[in-house]
């Protein structure tokens, strides 16, 4: 569904298309990164698996920043302009039912295909359909959002209704930010922070361990710290929403190079995160985390380029028929991949390293289109239907006050 500006600042189209297909382009790279592990070769190494693995964790930073964006693009000036209490429940009931019917749907998939190591993380697996899953560490082996492996991706719609919670907190705070400076000091902050918590929470593991007395090992409490939490991922939403209160105050002003230019950060970023995922460096989170924090900025810096331009030869890119469909059926992509990736793991019999790579690639390809079909199927069937029965059945007409909505929830 395409984004919709509340408070036009310009007199340029409200249809900020790019936007829909960037939530494409990070699902896509979702798909690469767990797709292309779907082959193990026997005997050998899935370089290709391990090349494009960080992908995913890219695509969710991509995800976090660009919800942030949509959120304070069709809610921010409401905020400022109107009762806080009622924008607050028009936007939780929106949200609720952008969210929940398909992931209620993939938590009944869950039962059905994976029953058993259901009934086994209990009483973990009860914050699933509270989507609370990723907000507490458990103390098992793993963090409780990865104790029922069929649905372990639902950890970042975990971690989404979090930031929503949040939302309105942070709203208040930008509405009352008038000056540019005064809005790229809290981009600033909310990078500071990040590193901040890259920088902290490695030194304190007992402390943490402590706090929500967990017996997990310090290995497993670092990466639901740095990745499967909301600690991490509520900055990454931040300096979205930044991003989009400068888009509405300064009218979108940005050239072409200049975009062409954080497309280049962004896309350097990204790289080094995926060299730094396969090299001697793994373990110190400070690193990981501050290369993603330079992917977050430059994520942000990008939306905000290709919604004041549309004309970029990227936002034209990202504004194809092909993006725009990729990007509304963007939800039912990332909550269903899983299920047809696992249909289609198997060991490679071949003996050739360039037979083994074919084996790789065809049984992506033949993935991603049964994935996207698949999606577009249940976009028609569940999601829109049941989104808008939600909306009118709770709010009535109230919803016409924000116009149609979009969402990057790992969405």
């Amino acid at each position: 569904m395409h984004a919709y500006r509340t408070s036009p600042p310009t007199a340029q189209s409200d249809d900020i298309l790019a936007l829909t297909g960037f939530r494409f382009l990070a699902a896509f790279f979702v798909l690469l990164g767990h797709g292309s592990k779907v082959v193990s070769i026997d005997g050998r190494t899935n370089v290709i698996g391990e090349l494009l693995g960080p992908l995913a964790a890219c695509g969710m930073t991509m995800f976090f920043v660009l919800s942030g964006f949509l959120m304070w693009f069709n809610y921010g000036e409401l905020y400022r302009k109107h009762d806080p209490i009622k924008i607050t429940r028009t936007f939780a009931v929106a949200r609720f039912a952008r969210l929940y019917p398909m992931l209620f749907c993939t938590l009944m998939l869950v039962i059905l295909a994976r029953g058993r190591s259901v009934v086994a993380a209990m009483p973990g697996a009860l914050l699933y359909p509270l989507m609370m899953n990723a907000w507490f560490p458990g103390d098992g082996p793993v963090p409780t959002t990865l104790t029922v492996g069929a649905a372990a991706h639902i950890w970042s719609i975990s971690v989404e209704v979090f930031c929503y919670l949040l939302f309105p907190i942070l709203a208040f705070g930008l509405c009352r930010l008038r000056s540019r400076l005064a809005m790229v000091a809290s981009g600033l902050l909310f990078l500071a922070l990040l590193l901040l918590v890259a920088f902290l929470a490695p030194r304190h593991l007992d402390q943490i361990q402590r706090i929500f007395g967990t017996t997990m090992s310090a290995e497993q409490l670092a990466m639901w710290i740095t990745y499967y939490s909301p600690a991490t991922h509520i900055f990454e939403f931040g300096l979205g929403s930044v991003a989009a209160s400068c888009f509405g105050s300064t009218k979108g002003t940005a050239n072409r190079s200049s975009i062409s230019i954080v497309a280049g950060i962004a896309t350097l970023s990204g790289a080094i995160l995926i060299f730094v995922s396969h090299s001697a460096f793994t373990n110190l989170t400070v690193v990981d985390l501050s290369i993603r924090a330079g992917l977050a900025a430059g994520s942000a810096l990008l939306v905000y380029g290709m919604a004041s331009r549309p004309d970029h030869i990227l936002s034209r890119v990202l504004s194809t028929r092909t993006a725009l469909i990729g990007g509304q059926i963007s939800y039912s992509t990332y909550l269903l991949h899983p299920f047809v990736l696992g249909l289609l793991v198997h060991h490679s019999l071949a003996r050739s390293a360039w037979l083994a790579v074919c084996d790789l690639l065809f049984t992506m390809i033949a993935a991603f289109a049964a994935i996207y079909v698949i999606s577009y199927f249940t976009y028609r069937v569940i999601e829109v239907p049941s989104r808008r029965w939600l909306r009118n059945r709770v709010q009535g007409n109230m919803s016409e006050t924000v116009g149609t909505l979009g969402s990057a929830a790992p969405s």
